[in-house]
């Protein structure tokens, strides 16, 4: 019995060494679905703020969010994301992310929407900055952010308020991987 799990084990090894080997050779990233992320600031002159850059690297995938102060401190991002494609990285769309199935997750997302949106409603506070706000947007990739994290993908968006209500005005939803799997191109 010991000897036949040996062998069973030595034979697990040798095909997963073998597939390892074979994603090296294609210059494929390897099996790790993690999400690695760097953070660097960097000094503007004549802003107390500095700009803030995270970059993240999944499968042959990079997205890169830099963030910037206004005035006041508060940082607005923009994200730009790119694929290795023959040794190099190349800048995509965000859109090349998704498979076939993208559909049914921009239905999950609005529906998210929808339901922080009723919360947001409740707050009597909120009342004069969502009265604003006519009929709630049908959010698509195209109108989202989305970046990554080492928890996973989060989709940012706007209600389109003014400077006035720009507390309530940005929200997040977030996908773990797994949660997103379904809906990814590899």
């Amino acid at each position: 019995m010991k000897k036949r799990i040996q062998a069973l084990y030595g034979k697990i090894l040798i095909v997963t060494l073998s597939m390892v080997c074979n994603n090296f050779v294609q210059g494929q990233v390897t099996t790790s679905n993690k999400i690695i992320c760097s953070e660097k600031e960097q000094k503007i002159q004549g802003n107390l703020d500095p700009r803030l850059t995270k970059t993240c690297t999944w499968l042959n995938y990079k997205c890169i969010s830099i963030g910037e102060a206004d005035y006041k401190g508060r940082y607005v991002y923009s994200y730009q994301w790119l694929k290795l494609i023959n040794g190099k990285f190349v800048k995509i769309d965000k859109t090349q992310l998704f498979n076939e199935n993208t559909s049914q997750l921009i239905e999950q997302i609005n529906k998210s929407i929808k339901i922080k949106f009723d919360e947001l409603s409740k707050d009597l506070e909120n009342k004069d900055c969502l009265s604003m706000v006519e009929k709630l947007s049908y959010y698509n990739i195209d109108n989202l952010d989305i970046f990554i994290d080492k928890d996973g993908f989060t989709f940012s968006y706007s209600l389109g308020l003014q400077n006035a209500c720009l507390a309530i005005d940005v929200d997040y939803i977030s996908f773990t991987l797994n949660e997103l799997e379904p809906y990814l191109k590899k």
